[in-house]
């Protein structure tokens, strides 16, 4: 079985339409998306179009919650965070949310014995309104092994730069199979990527597919939206300063 996985798109609609047709042309069995397909860039609507309309296994991320729930479901938003969530809110209709609601917050997949958990990040058992696990527990060794004690492999998203953590294991000497999948979407260059994961009955193997997208299409989409916190955004997630 070939999985395609990936996450944290975040308005680049340019760089989701390239994964999208990668994928449909490498024969994959199934597309796992790990959420936050909204916010901080500029095509939200769009992005979350081409979602719904691409079989994709849609995993819900803090910002649909934030637009399923509101704002006061996360007490760490700085005004100006909440100021940018709502601009995200109105951008979107009774139809995305529709689809959202549908969507669920983690998947199991199990093959050939093997079970492999899939979510946008660590899943605590505390608050069912945020769910997601502070990010200073994930640097604790029994973080890791908790939650991937019972799985051949758990992939998340939500932590963009993945390197942090690969880091930290190898300091730390901890063998993990909790696989951080970071941002297709927040890149500073016209490079975005994949995870390809195949399962037979002896062994599992996953790698990472690179490939370019349209970033001059993507810069002037966001050069010519205004919106709030866009150029703290694009400087800091996107590597654009607008001239």
């Amino acid at each position: 079985m070939k999985i395609a996985i990936f996450s944290d798109i975040h308005g680049n609609y340019q760089a989701l339409e390239a994964i999208l047709n990668d994928i449909k042309g490498a024969g994959y069995d199934e597309i796992i998306y790990l959420g936050d397909a909204i916010a901080i860039g500029p095509d939200n609507k769009k992005c979350l179009e081409l979602l719904k309309n691409s079989n994709v296994n849609y995993l819900l991320g803090n910002h649909e919650l934030y637009f399923l729930n509101g704002v006061e479901l996360d007490n760490a938003l700085e005004p100006n965070e909440v100021v940018h969530q709502k601009w995200v809110a109105s951008q979107l209709d009774q139809s995305d949310r529709e689809f959202l609601r549908k969507c669920s917050l983690d998947y199991t997949l199990e093959i050939y014995d093997k079970k492999i958990k899939f979510s946008h990040f660590l899943l605590s058992g505390d608050s069912e309104i945020h769910p997601f696990v502070e990010l200073f527990k994930l640097l604790k060794k029994d973080t890791w092994f908790k939650y991937s004690k019972d799985y051949e492999y758990y992939f998340v998203g939500h932590e963009h730069n993945s390197y942090m953590y690969d880091e930290y294991l190898e300091k730390n000497n901890i063998v993990s199979n909790l696989i951080l999948v970071g941002s297709s979407g927040c890149t500073k260059e016209n490079q975005t990527y994949y995870i390809g994961l195949e399962v037979d009955q002896e062994s599992i193997s996953f790698s990472r597919h690179s490939l370019s997208y349209d970033r001059g299409t993507f810069i002037e989409t966001i050069n010519g939206v205004d919106y709030p916190e866009k150029d703290f955004m694009s400087k800091t997630f996107f590597g654009i300063s607008e001239e």
